[in-house]
């Protein structure tokens, strides 16, 4: 097994850029490893995928199997960078979420707000709270400690005052949290 191998980029800002890096790949020069069997020169481009309303989210390359190259088939998933892989929603939605739990909002009152529709169920806005609880610790290491303690108090709990204090200061430093997500290269939540 190779150890101390660079991650591929998996969130780009354009297509241009996506499809840029996807060409590339076809390259005998790309030297990226396989995550599954760590070959480097055996990357082709295999196709966009898509939402539900027919745009492109991102691209796939493929270990490739032919044409005389010896991969081993698994295919990685690229993204654009609004984009939240395995989410309905985009990246701005969750932003919208985010910035209205700082601004003080309930959970109800900012999902209902950021989906804008009020008869869908909230419980998704915990599902979404779960998945950036799960990556709090990652945050938090990457945001300096704030400088004075924050004022920055949620009702619901001490814990969602920590994670939104977290997100105040990543939002200081990424005003765009797409950004964020090709910064940390990899999804949001």
């Amino acid at each position: 097994m190779i150890i101390g191998f660079l991650i591929m980029q998996r969130f780009f800002s354009t297509l241009s850029e996506l499809e840029f890096f996807s060409l590339s790949a076809n390259s005998l020069l790309f030297n990226q490893p396989c995550p599954h069997c760590h070959k480097c020169d055996q990357w082709c481009s295999h196709g966009y995928h898509y939402n539900q309303a027919g745009d492109i989210r991102g691209k796939r390359i493929i270990c490739c199997t032919r044409f005389g190259k010896r991969g081993c088939g698994k295919t990685i998933a690229l993204y654009l960078t609004h984009v939240l892989p395995q989410r309905r929603y985009c990246l701005r939605v969750i932003n919208t979420f985010v910035q209205l739990l700082i601004r003080g909002n309930t959970i109800e009152r900012a999902y209902h707000s950021a989906v804008k529709h009020t008869h869908y169920s909230h419980r998704q806005a915990y599902r979404w709270l779960d998945g950036l609880f799960a990556k709090l610790g990652f945050f938090r290491t990457l945001t300096p400690l704030p400088e004075q303690p924050s004022s920055l108090t949620h009702p619901c709990s001490s814990r969602l005052t920590v994670l939104l204090s977290t997100f105040a200061s990543i939002l200081q430093q990424w005003p765009d949290l797409s950004k964020f997500q090709a910064h940390i290269n990899q999804r949001l939540c």
